[in-house]
């Protein structure tokens, strides 16, 4: 995952991390899928964002790469499936990956 401190990309402020992050609100985050390995032939990438407190989905987005522009403060939880091109998949699911405040 990738986020800014300051809502700007820029070298400077952009900040790298596997692990849970605690971010202020208003900060756009971007998902990695395609880095990886564990699946050849990856076809398809479905990624959820959950509300912790409500355990809501907030959104369902499709892509090897997402964004998604943190506003309100709460923590949220990630999860990423990947389906192979035979219909095989694998599913993360990273609880309070992103905390803002």
């Amino acid at each position: 995952m990738a986020y800014a401190t300051n809502g700007i990309f820029r070298w400077e402020n952009t900040r790298f991390s596997e692990d849970s992050v605690t971010v202020p609100n208003n900060t756009l985050c971007y998902f990695y899928g395609d880095i990886s390995k564990e699946i050849i032939g990856k076809s398809k990438y479905s990624w959820k964002i959950y509300d912790d407190i409500n355990d809501n989905v907030l959104v369902e987005l499709e892509g090897a790469n997402i964004s998604y522009l943190f506003r309100d403060k709460g923590n949220y939880t990630v999860e990423l499936e990947i389906t192979d091109g035979y219909g095989n998949t694998s599913n993360l699911k990273k609880i309070g990956m992103v905390n803002t405040y």
